[in-house]
């Protein structure tokens, strides 16, 4: 074996461009929905302390790769100066060997952005021009760089914790991004928005469902906890639904899970899985009268198909 390569967070972020991101999770969910895609369940670590520690192995056969995510997650650290998720991912070839080890932080930030802007051009206004997003920390920037990859957003809301967080926010980013950053926490500017991104912690509904528009399209990519929820019931009920797995949805989407527990839907209101569109087994058009929502906990299967274009 030659010489381990180190990929870092840096080296991740200038070479894994947001439309290439995009296009691998395309070929991910490809993967993932046809059954091609070997994607054994994550392996929890509880300590006893406030991190959780998670491993996530994938092979993902249209990349010839396998590689092994390991995570760390640990709520106290913002408090501390330090990212909430932190990991680190070694990829193999076919031959087993292996090929590099990635800061794996940076991948998931990316990864997760694109899976939203491969949702939001399937399913999003194709005219769409105001994007909303709640929450500051590491997905925000990347999800308004893939919102901005797939539609020609005029101007995008930006829902912090508290107003301070996303005025900070916005004049961090405002000469970054070429897009008008509005800072805001009121919930009548969700009336606005054609396109919005939940990117939080929370365990209860960040908004409620009277104030958004008609035929507005949600990536809901936060929370993966079976009783957390970002997403109000009510807008469940109402929405046509996708998840990236139907299994992992099923365990982890408390978006969708508080709602059946509820019995206001059943497991048949969320069946879709967005790599049945790409295979062509599902179609999809927007319609003004119906909200579209992507709900993602996250796979293995995204991270391996963004390993595959760094290592290319």
């Amino acid at each position: 074996m030659d010489e381990l390569r180190f990929i870092s967070a840096d080296e991740v972020r200038e070479k894994l461009t947001m439309p290439k991101a995009i296009e691998a999770m395309r070929l991910a969910y490809h993967d993932l929905s046809s059954g091609k895609a070997i994607i054994p369940d994550r392996i929890p670590l509880h300590t006893g302390n406030a991190t959780q520690y998670l491993v996530m192995p994938a092979h993902f056969p249209s990349g010839g790769i396998t590689m092994i995510k390991c995570v760390s997650l640990n709520s106290d650290n913002p408090g501390r100066g330090l990212p909430f998720i932190q990991a680190v991912i070694l990829a193999f070839d076919e031959t087993g060997e292996p090929l590099a080890t990635i800061d794996g932080s940076a991948v998931t930030a990316i990864r997760t952005a694109a899976s939203s802007g491969l949702a939001t051009d399937l399913f999003s206004k194709p005219g769409a021009k105001t994007g909303g997003i709640f929450g500051t920390g590491a997905l925000a920037k990347p999800h308004i760089e893939a919102l901005l990859a797939v539609r020609q957003l005029e101007k995008i809301y930006v829902f912090g914790r508290t107003l301070g967080k996303s005025q900070d926010f916005c004049h961090r980013w405002k000469n970054n991004l070429e897009v008008e950053l509005i800072a805001t926490n009121d919930p009548g500017n969700l009336g606005e928005i054609d396109v919005l991104c939940t990117t939080t912690t929370s365990n209860l509904p960040l908004f409620e469902h009277h104030h958004l528009k008609s035929g507005v399209h949600i990536n809901a990519m936060g929370v993966y906890k079976p009783d957390y929820q970002e997403i109000p019931s009510e807008t469940v009920v109402e929405a046509d639904i996708y998840v990236d797995q139907l299994e992992g949805a099923l365990t982890e989407a408390g978006d969708l899970l508080v709602p059946m527990s509820k019995g206001l839907i059943s497991k048949a209101h969320f069946s879709k899985e967005i790599g049945a569109v790409i295979l062509g087994e599902r179609e999809y058009q927007w319609n003004e009268e119906k909200i579209s929502l992507f709900k993602s906990v996250g796979n293995a299967i995204q991270d391996a198909a963004a390993v595959k274009v760094l290592l290319d």
